[in-house]
Parts: structure tokens; C-alpha cells; sequence
């Protein structure tokens, strides 16, 4: 079982959690974009991992027929919440506006577990 107390104590924004008071939580991990061990490179890397694995999905997971294999999600054109943007907002949305729709990821539903299986695939290619 989880101590409480112990675990407030130690962090003390739990008991401003607890009493739903506003906090304000610094990451003390946090880099600029330069300093990130992370570059475009393995952007591409990640793409092209995706893409060998598309035979595969295609033939495991029948719902990735239409995308031909490849977990995208897609972009759906928000016109009405445009609408009510411009109508309540003092700066206009110029051009459309789009909605990365992820819960319509195939096989995962999301881009958070679309990232596990990313790392699952890297894995497996090891």
C-alpha cells in the first residue's frame, strides 16, 4: 500500500493536490531544443523503421489495411471550431484548421502507445 504521508512529505505538492489548490511545477530536467540528445536523423529513423514493418501490420492487424500498413492518424478539417474561434477571438484563424484525430491511430489508439510499439519494433530489430 502507498504511504501517503510519507510520499507528501517528500513531495510536498501532493497536499496542494490534495486540497485542489493551483501549483506550479518546474521541470528541473528540461533543455532547450539544441541541447536534446534527439535530431532529425532519428526522425527519419523512426520513419523508416515504421515503413519495414508495414508489410507486417498489414498482414496482423487487418485494420491497417486502408493506410497500407502505416499507423498514421488522421487530420480532420475543423470548420465550426473555427467558426467560434473567430467569432470569440480578437486575432482570426487564417486558412483552415485541423484536428490531429490520434484516438483514430490503428492497432493502438493513441500516439502514446504508438510510441511503445515503436519501441517494441527497435527492439525486435536488435
Amino acid at each position: 500500500m502507498i504511504d501517503v504521508d510519507a510520499l507528501s512529505k517528500k513531495y510536498p505538492a501532493i497536499k496542494q493536490m490534495q486540497a485542489y489548490e493551483p501549483i506550479f511545477w518546474k521541470n528541473l530536467n528540461y533543455k532547450k531544443e539544441a541541447e536534446l540528445p534527439v535530431g532529425v536523423e532519428h526522425i527519419f529513423d523512426a520513419e523508416a523503421r515504421f515503413q519495414r514493418f508495414a508489410p507486417y501490420f498489414e498482414v496482423a492487424f487487418p485494420e491497417t489495411l486502408p493506410t497500407h500498413g502505416i499507423l498514421e492518424s488522421p487530420l480532420l478539417k475543423m470548420d465550426k471550431m473555427k467558426a467560434v474561434l473567430n467569432a470569440e477571438a480578437q486575432n482570426q484563424v487564417k486558412g483552415d484548421l485541423y484536428l490531429k484525430a490520434d484516438n483514430y491511430l490503428p492497432i493502438s489508439g493513441s500516439i502514446k502507445s504508438r510510441g511503445g510499439i515503436y519501441e517494441v519494433l527497435k527492439f525486435a530489430e536488435k
